[in-house]
Parts: structure tokens; sequence; C-alpha cells
């Protein structure tokens, strides 16, 4: 099961800078061996559980799937973030 958090480490002149993390993502039998991050439908796959991302001005989508040993993808989940 994919969780997302997305926290706010700085913000100026109209930029934020987030961590985008799936740390508390799980799988009930086996292990995550990647993570899929989406954000305004750019995908990055990779193997941690969290990137910095900085975004500018406007309303971005960003989303999270993990991957397990097992070939198995969870259901996306996501969230919005207002940038002024």
């Amino acid at each position: 099961q994919a969780k997302l958090d997305c926290t706010l480490l700085n913000s100026t002149n109209g930029a934020e800078t987030y961590k985008i993390d799936g740390t508390f993502s799980s799988t009930p039998m086996s292990r995550i061996v990647s993570y899929t991050f989406t954000i305004d439908g750019k995908s990055f796959e990779i193997n941690s559980s969290s990137i910095n991302y900085t975004l500018y001005a406007g309303t971005h989508t960003i989303g999270l799937t993990v991957k397990d040993d097992l070939g198995v993808i969870s259901s996306p989940v996501s969230q919005i973030i207002n940038v002024n």
C-alpha cells in the first residue's frame, strides 16, 4: 500500500521545495523494491523512498506507486499542492 507525505522544506520567491516521501508505504507479504513518484505527469522510478523536489507557482499533482519484489504494483495515491 502506497502512502504519500509531502513536507514543505523551503519557500522563496514563488518556489517551494518539498520532501516527497513514501517511507510509510508497505506491502503485506514482501518488500518494496521501487518507488514511482509522479509529479505533474512526469514519473521517476527510484529505489529510495523519498525525493526533494522544487515546485513553482501553480497547482501540482504529486503521485506515488510502489512495486514489491514479486512485481506487484500498488494502487496509486496522490496529493494536490498549490504554490502561490
